[in-house]
């Protein structure tokens, strides 16, 4: 099952499956737009608009339309039906026929929420990313904003900020938000996949660093050595013994006025003889 039925799973709201896709799209291609997405789905601009902020719905012919734009598999395409059903049908004993079937293959919703919730903050670099701008001084707590300091769009930026609410790991005080210390984050069991991609869009973020930023605003380093390859559970916690240490000596100052990413790499060089 693919991570937007997974999504269908916590709420059983059709609208999340189609943010979740436009922020996807959006990640691919940073010049992608809502104008794009409708153009996709074979809809009006302005009626997508409206379906994602809940003013209008959809009809089950239109989301059958809509689940084959998105390549949706047959299982799939009838549970987003069933999900726009379920809010729309003109008739009530539809809506809730569509209900019941969907129920039949819930999972548990504390579950399922936790799971996919713990995915989404992993899986993308620029959720730790918001979380450690809200410590720098002058952060504003306006999407704009911060997507101009991360560089990523403000559709992101949003539903990022959606998810850490979700969490616990954000609060709203006033206007503005602040790290929720006591809400803690301790991940369980993190799909492998999510590891690797948030790993990726790192590398990518360093190798953009190395080309752009200053000498004077950067360090890289690097050594090529020959291990005895027992070592490596020994190498690997002295890594991360020295990084937490590192990290937590910078975060003892009380003004902090940059974001930075502490990246260490230690890998096999080659093939094994």
């Amino acid at each position: 099952m693919g991570a937007r039925m997974q999504q269908a799973l916590v709420t059983n709201d059709y609208r999340s499956i189609l943010r979740e896709e436009l922020a996807a799209r959006c990640r691919q291609n940073p010049r992608y737009s809502l104008r794009a997405f409708a153009r996709d789905l074979q809809l009006a601009p302005s009626r997508l608009c409206e379906v994602l902020s809940g003013k209008q719905g959809l009809s089950r012919r239109v989301a059958e339309r809509v689940a084959k734009a998105l390549d949706f598999a047959a299982d799939e395409t009838e549970r987003f039906c069933d999900m726009v059903e379920s809010q729309h049908a003109r008739c009530q004993r539809d809506r809730e026929t569509a209900r019941i079937r969907l129920t039949r293959h819930a999972m548990p919703e504390a579950a399922m929420q936790l799971q996919m919730d713990t995915f989404k903050a992993i899986a993308d670099w620029y959720h730790f990313g918001i979380l450690e701008l809200i410590l720098v001084d002058g952060f504003k707590s306006d999407a704009k904003w911060i997507s101009r300091r991360l560089r990523i769009t403000e559709l992101e930026v949003q539903l990022a900020l959606e998810r850490l609410f979700r969490l616990g790991l954000v609060v709203r005080v006033g206007e503005d938000i602040k790290v929720n210390q006591a809400g803690g984050f301790v991940p369980g069991d993190v799909p492998s996949d999510s590891i690797k991609r948030f790993h990726a869009q790192i590398l990518a973020q360093a190798g953009d660093a190395l080309v752009v930023q200053k000498l004077e605003e950067r360090e890289f380093w690097a050594q090529i050595t020959a291990i005895d390859r027992r070592q490596l559970p020994e190498a690997k916690k002295a890594i991360r013994e020295f990084a937490h240490r590192f990290c937590n000596k910078l975060a003892e100052a009380e003004a902090k006025d940059g974001l930075y990413c502490l990246g260490i790499q230690l890998f096999e060089l080659g093939e094994r003889g």
